[in-house]
């Protein structure tokens, strides 16, 4: 994938979530934060699941268990 394609998705999945995050009327809100809950822990999962496939470091490891531990967290907190 190239850069600019990757670094435009970023900047609009941030800029959507920061949305969803700060306007307490932005529509359909607690729905999306649960579901931006469960996004992040599979994608904490997913880069862990791709590391054991590739034997090696891969892009989003570090933050892995940040996004597999806070959900966790949340939910039985």
């Amino acid at each position: 994938m190239p850069f600019w394609v990757f670094l435009t998705f970023e900047i609009c999945f941030n800029v959507f979530w920061a949305l969803v995050l700060l306007v307490p009327q932005f529509p359909n809100r607690v729905s999306l934060l649960y579901f931006f809950i469960a996004l992040m822990l599979a994608n904490g999962l997913q880069h862990i699941i791709w590391m054991g496939f590739t034997k090696k470091y891969v892009p989003g490891l570090m933050t892995a268990p940040i996004h597999i531990i806070l959900p966790l967290v949340f939910y039985f907190g």
